[in-house]
């Protein structure tokens, strides 16, 4: 991109999505617009940590929980776009951060407004629209995979371990108490994240039998916002893994941002946790269900389920994926059922009423919406389909679904 474009490119960017954006050179900024009035900048505090990152893309958090996305140009220029909206209201951070920017008492709660009105953008999302940004930028190929993601956020000052807080195992516990911490040991994680890559549901149940427990001296005040924060946290991870495993990004991506949805309005700390285990079992099984299913295929089937999965929202013929492979309808056709034991017809609308489950259950679109969000021909069309495989009406699925949440 010619550098006389770059400032007008930012500009449209911030408009796009409703958020700020800076160029910055040698820690001097050359250019910042913003759609809400914060003056100063809020990224002041992590501009040094996001200027010596040696990353070229990445997702910064902060304490807040805002993410703030940045792109390095060259080796002392960068674009950094953000923040997004806040998750974790805490009158302290906030306290520090007015402190940090030097934001004067009687415009304190002015500034605070506009910090809260930022947009709401996943890490994920963020992740996808920098990696869309570096494209336009370099002219070639970025996925957000390439993207780098810190997903513990960077404190202000420094703090010394508790000593309220105690790490313990249980031995064999049915359900983690409503009143546990959705934080975790470092190796409890390491090992969620290798068995969903790998795919091991067994292994994974196993370790819900004994997920580290954590006793507290003092809680955050707002305990229900931590257990959303944390299982935010562990649907970025598990997400990301399951991509490692080799379970396509818009499918990973578009299950964070549906299991995220669902957490924002969960009520209970004992809710947010049974659902994070059936989001880290559902990565694990598509995981698993790949690589079950990878033993038996051929190079051509296995490229035939990626088009399935790349094009799920759209109308999917068996001639337009033979096209895009090359082969002829009735060759692709034949070899697919022979391995896979159903038709690529079947196949297709199988996988739709995969994804419209986690529609139905995650979100409150109609039935009218998810049918041509599938690009069904019909409502009615949609609803014979999902009885048809799964013996039950989408809103009898949906109705089991949320009176079990």
């Amino acid at each position: 991109m010619e550098e006389k474009y770059y400032q007008s490119f930012c500009y449209s960017l911030a408009k796009a999505f409703s958020t700020g954006i800076r160029i910055y050179e040698d820690k001097e900024c050359q250019y910042y617009y913003s759609v809400h009035h914060m003056y100063p900048d809020p990224v002041t505090p992590y501009l040094d940590s996001m200027m010596q990152n040696e990353h070229q893309t990445g997702v910064f958090t902060t304490p807040l929980y805002q993410f703030y996305g940045f792109l390095r140009l060259q080796e002392n220029r960068i674009i950094i776009l953000g923040p997004t909206k806040i998750l974790k209201e805490s009158p302290r951070e906030l306290e520090e951060l007015m402190f940090l920017l030097g934001v004067a008492e009687e415009e304190k709660e002015a500034y605070v407004q506009e910090l809260k009105s930022a947009p709401l953008i996943s890490a994920d999302r963020l992740a996808w629209l920098l990696s869309a940004i570096r494209i336009a930028i370099d002219k070639r190929e970025c996925s957000a995979d390439e993207v780098w993601m810190q997903i513990k956020p960077e404190r202000y000052f420094e703090e010394p371990p508790s000593e309220a807080v105690k790490i313990q195992t249980v031995e064999n516990p049915e359900r983690l108490e409503s009143n546990q911490s959705m934080q975790h040991s470092y190796a409890w994680e390491q090992l969620m994240c290798s068995y969903v890559e790998e795919g091991k549901t067994d292994r994974l149940r196993d370790l819900f039998q004994a997920p580290p427990r954590m006793e507290r001296g003092i809680l955050a005040q707002d305990s229900l916002r931590e257990a959303r924060n944390s299982a935010i946290s562990y649907t970025t991870i598990a997400a990301r893994a399951a991509i490692r495993g080799g379970l396509d990004c818009r499918s990973a991506f578009q299950m964070s941002d549906l299991y995220i949805q669902k957490i924002e309005i969960m009520q209970s700390v004992l809710s947010i946790e049974r659902l994070v285990r059936e989001m880290l079992m559902d990565y694990a099984g598509q995981i698993e269900h790949i690589r079950w299913d990878g033993k038996k295929q051929s190079k051509l089937v296995t490229e035939c389920r990626k088009y399935v999965a790349q094009n799920i929202y759209e109308v999917i013929r068996a001639e337009n994926i033979a096209d895009s492979m090359g082969y002829t309808r009735a060759y692709l056709c034949n070899q697919f059922k022979k391995q896979m034991g159903m038709t690529i017809t079947q196949y297709v609308l199988r996988e739709k009423v995969q994804e419209a489950k986690r529609i139905l259950q995650f979100t409150d679109k109609s039935l009218c919406e998810i049918a041509a969000l599938f690009s069904f021909s019909s409502q009615s069309h949609f609803q014979t389909v999902f009885k048809n495989i799964t013996g039950e009406t989408p809103l009898s699925y949906r109705e089991r679904k949320g009176s079990s949440s």
